[in-house]
């Protein structure tokens, strides 16, 4: 069976492998040999183990770890006020300096009672015996838990022509790789775990005050339903250019607002807009379109916006209303940029049959229309928001997201809490489970 023997300072740790039989005599002079311990005696528990008898007698058990001393604790006597109190070891990498800097130290005891109640226990307890005896526990779990990778890894390379072996050695590689670098960013550029506050300036529209999303990714100006009617231009809305929106996902579109006065700083600009249906968390994206017509400039050096003369600064997160912040997003369908993006722009028929014989509307932004056809053009088709939670909806996605983070250590409620503050974030729990 294997024994672990410390020594109470925790500082000289040995293992030793004996026959089920074996006497602790026996153990003593392997003790005595190795770990150069003149007399040693051997506690268990705090119980003398005797010298005749045998280890299995004595209550020890394999993978035990028993505590050695140079000679007998003396009989417990009545404490004498002019005894010198012993001189404590002030290391913390020792039992005993870690025991005395934890009880100076009641905060970071408590914060270890919810961290790891057992070392909590074992610190506070008067038995340094116990605290060593875990530690000890402890060490000779990481050593067993190397010997086992060591093991393995040597069964996987027994056969290098073995596809199955050759297949996780490589999987292998590919997470320790992805760990390595995951940790490098935690510890260099931790920021990048952080969520980006969006791009939002004040705007009123019909005179109506309206926080737009500026978003130079998304290649048409959207306004909802809903922000449409607060600002009184529903009555504006040509439902010829109605249609679908297409691309991450798909949104209704009821029309189109070809001109609208909007104040953005000291300017009055003209500009026109697709309304969606829904309002998937942003009642007003400045696209693309806007931005180039009136030759804007997004200068995040300054943190604002400019157009002609004038700076217009993005809006605070704290000023920011809950329902369009980044971090609301993820129960709504709308993307973590809160953004409608339309990097794969086609056309698609138009949902509507128009009975009109008026001239046909000019194609927007994409495509002219053709020649050839008499009906009405189809509007450009923007991508749909998506959330930030939709490539995780899936069960399988959480349970992988849960897998990586306790692949770097923490414990599965620790990592389920942490997904769970962060409303599914894998990089914000990493940055959630580092910071606390």
């Amino acid at each position: 069976m294997n024994i672990t023997v410390a020594n109470s300072e925790g500082n000289h740790v040995a293992g030793f492998v004996l026959d089920a039989n074996a006497t602790v005599a026996a153990l003593k002079e392997l003790v005595t040999a190795q770990m150069k311990i003149q007399n040693p005696q051997l506690y268990l528990h705090g119980g003398l183990l005797q010298s005749e008898q045998k280890l299995v007698d004595q209550g020890v058990s394999n993978h035990e770890i028993l505590e050695v001393r140079t000679s007998a604790p003396p009989r417990a006597a009545a404490p004498s006020a002019s005894a010198p109190a012993p001189a404590s070891n002030t290391s913390i990498n020792t039992p005993a300096g870690l025991q005395a800097y934890l009880r100076a130290n009641p905060q970071m005891l408590q914060q270890l009672r919810f961290a790891d109640p057992e070392l909590a226990e074992a610190a506070s307890d008067a038995n340094l015996a116990r605290l060593t005896a875990l530690l000890a526990r402890r060490q000779h779990a990481i050593q067993e838990q190397k010997m086992q990778e060591q093991r393995r890894i040597a069964l996987l390379n027994a056969d290098p022509f073995d596809i199955e072996a050759q297949r996780k050695i490589e999987e292998e590689v590919h997470a320790s790789n992805v760990r390595e670098n995951m940790e490098m960013a935690m510890e260099f550029h931790p920021e990048s775990f952080t969520q980006v506050t969006m791009l939002y300036v004040p705007m009123e529209v019909n005179g109506v005050q309206v926080n737009a999303l500026i978003d130079s990714g998304a290649q048409m100006t959207v306004m909802s339903k809903e922000c449409a009617d607060r600002c009184g231009i529903s009555r504006l809305i040509d439902k010829q250019w109605g249609g679908m929106a297409v691309g991450v996902g798909s949104a209704p579109i009821v029309g189109r607002v070809h001109l609208a006065k909007v104040k953005m700083g000291p300017h009055f600009l003209n500009c026109s807009f697709t309304i969606l249906a829904q309002s998937n968390g942003v009642d007003f994206l400045f696209g693309l379109d806007q931005l180039r017509k009136h030759q804007a400039l997004i200068d995040l050096r300054r943190n604002c916006l400019v157009i002609g003369e004038h700076d217009i600064p993005f809006m605070h997160e704290k000023d920011i209303p809950k329902r369009e912040h980044p971090a609301s997003s993820s129960s709504s369908s709308s993307s973590s940029s809160a953004s409608l993006e339309s990097k794969s722009v086609h056309t698609s028929p138009p949902t509507q049959a128009s009975t009109s014989t008026s001239t046909t509307p000019a194609q927007p932004l994409i495509t002219q229309p053709s020649s050839s056809s008499s009906a009405p053009p189809a509007p450009a088709s923007i991508s749909a928001p998506a959330g930030p939670g939709a490539a995780g909806a899936g069960a399988g996605n959480h349970e992988a997201a849960i897998a990586q983070l306790m692949a770097l250590g923490y414990p599965r409620l620790r990592v389920i809490e942490a997904l769970t503050v962060t409303e599914g974030n894998m990089e914000l729990a990493a940055a959630y489970l580092l910071e606390n």
